[in-house]
């Protein structure tokens, strides 16, 4: 799991371009606080298939404007899209993705300082097409400390627009709570996992259902086998990728995650959401020991263009149980309407209750660490 996402995590920072500024870092009076960051402008003067658009990378940016090292907590995040000017709002069609991290070096790596607080992929918050905020169920949020440096990451895309060319900026929020304040509410912490369905590069799927029946591992009609983007070519290991192509009509495959999971312990997952290119219908998270479907995340296309119109999320205080040991499987399924293959990509991303984080100045004590 750590290999891929510094992988991801290399390729994200060698294709954004330096740029963009803090807008402004606000504080309530009952500790609530909101950062808001503008990315440097974009020209849309092409179409840009996933992966493909322009892009920028705002680094080492601080929550609060304060010499003071204090806990923090993560609440949420939102982004929209606004004209060059960073006031008018423009169209949300062209948004990629945007990602908040720990702070990264330019081999994609990151920093890991006596009191830095560990994570295992140095990410915070993803947004995608049709999931362009995110808000943690309330009373509980992602620890981090006020002097740890953050970055973010954004970019564009354009599956639909064909005239004149298009100037905008990402316009992003970043949402926390001071710690022992009446925004924090005694706060119950969180660490991330980010589950990906890959598939093969160069040969037949073993994740897919249904090649000659509907026996699981095999697939539904002719596999592609071939990388979507030079990007995410040999993502997981030499030979998988996170970012395939799927030929017309209907495809669904089973993917096992549990050594991404890497569960430390039993626990609850208490936020979950995911990510899907046009046409995906649904990811499922499995329990494959139990035999059982935890939860179902589905995405909706826009009916008269090209693209994600919204994607599930899941938000529950009381949580879902997972259990250290079980076996996880991810399901992904597509339905591809046109002639030609297209791209895709399928992501979980599971929000869990941090059992071992204690808060103190020098703490990294946090179940996402890497092992």
């Amino acid at each position: 799991m750590t290999s891929l996402a510094l992988a991801i995590a290399a390729v994200m920072y060698l294709r954004g371009d330096a740029g963009g500024r803090v807008v402004a870092r606000d504080l309530d009076s009952n500790g609530s606080g909101k950062l808001t960051l503008l990315s440097k402008s974009y020209t849309i003067d092409r179409l840009y298939q996933s992966m493909m658009g322009p892009a920028s990378h705002q680094q080492n940016i601080h929550l609060v404007d304060n010499d003071k090292r204090s806990l923090l907590w993560l609440t949420g995040v939102r982004c929209d899209l606004v004209d060059s000017d960073g006031k008018s709002t423009a169209s949300q069609d062209f948004f990629c993705h945007s990602n908040l991290t720990f702070a990264t070096l330019p081999d994609g790596s990151k920093p890991e300082p006596d009191g830095r607080t560990a994570c295992a992929e140095g990410r915070l918050f993803t947004l995608v097409p049709g999931r362009m905020e995110l808000s943690l169920p309330e009373g509980f949020g992602v620890p981090v400390y006020s002097d740890e440096l953050l970055d973010s990451f954004t970019m564009a895309l354009n599956l639909n627009h064909r005239g004149q060319p298009v100037k905008l900026k990402f316009r992003t929020c970043v949402l926390f709570a001071q710690n022992s304040s009446a925004a924090s509410n005694e706060m119950k912490p969180l660490f991330r996992r980010a589950l990906y369905a890959y598939e093969p590069i160069d040969r037949a799927s073993p994740h897919a259902m249904c090649m000659g029946g509907d026996t699981a591992g095999a697939t539904c009609g002719p596999f592609i086998g071939k990388a979507a983007s030079n990007a995410f070519l040999a993502s997981i290991g030499k030979t998988n990728t996170v970012h395939w192509l799927i030929p017309p009509g209907h495809f669904e495959s089973r993917v096992d995650v549990t050594d991404q999971f890497d569960l430390p312990y039993d626990t609850t997952a208490h936020y979950v959401t995911g990510h899907l290119h046009p046409f995906g219908r649904s990811v499922s998270l499995v329990d494959a020991t139990d035999n059982k479907t935890l939860l179902t995340i589905h995405a909706k296309d826009f009916a008269d263009r090209l693209g994600v119109e919204s994607i599930d999320q899941w938000s529950s205080k009381e949580g879902l149980d997972l259990t250290k040991g079980h076996k996880y499987e991810l399901v992904t399924e597509y339905n591809n309407p046109t002639d030609k293959p297209i791209d895709a990509m399928s992501i979980m991303y599971v929000y869990a209750k941090d059992k071992s984080f204690r808060a103190g100045p020098n703490s990294v004590a946090w179940a996402s660490r890497p092992r």
